[in-house]
């Protein structure tokens, strides 16, 4: 059941980084402009998504590896939605600023959920 609710809300986590993306891209996060561009943001972003599905593959392997590199993933994601909304407050930009917020928020709501449960996994397994 444990794994079940792993795999949901990974899901959930990366549907809500797909969104967190096109919030950044639409509201001309900071990044956007520092990478050059929409295109270049969205390639680094390809880029990054396609380790989230990486990590997700082995997690559904039932890896450890897997697991752990979830655990990663998720408190870096915790970190860049608290930047998102740390950075608004400071700031008060949301376009050409610190866009992201709204979906920020849902990372600082999802990802200690899922923390909770890979904590309860991840010893479970051989090294």
């Amino acid at each position: 059941m444990v794994k079940k609710r792993i795999v949901m809300l990974y899901l959930l986590l990366t549907a809500l980084y797909l969104a967190h993306v096109c919030e950044e891209a639409i509201g001309r996060f900071l990044m956007v402009g520092i990478l050059g561009g929409v295109p270049q943001f969205l390639m680094v972003n390809a880029i990054f998504l396609t380790v989230i599905i990486i990590i997700f593959f082995y997690m559904l392997r039932d890896r450890r590896v897997g697991y752990v590199a979830a655990l990663v993933y998720t408190v870096l994601i915790i970190i860049n939605g608290a930047g998102h909304i740390i950075g608004w407050l400071v700031t008060g930009r949301y376009h050409g600023g610190f866009a992201g917020v709204y979906t920020g928020t849902g990372y600082l709501i999802i990802g200690p959920w899922l923390l909770y449960y890979l904590r309860k996994v991840i010893p479970k397994h051989e090294a």
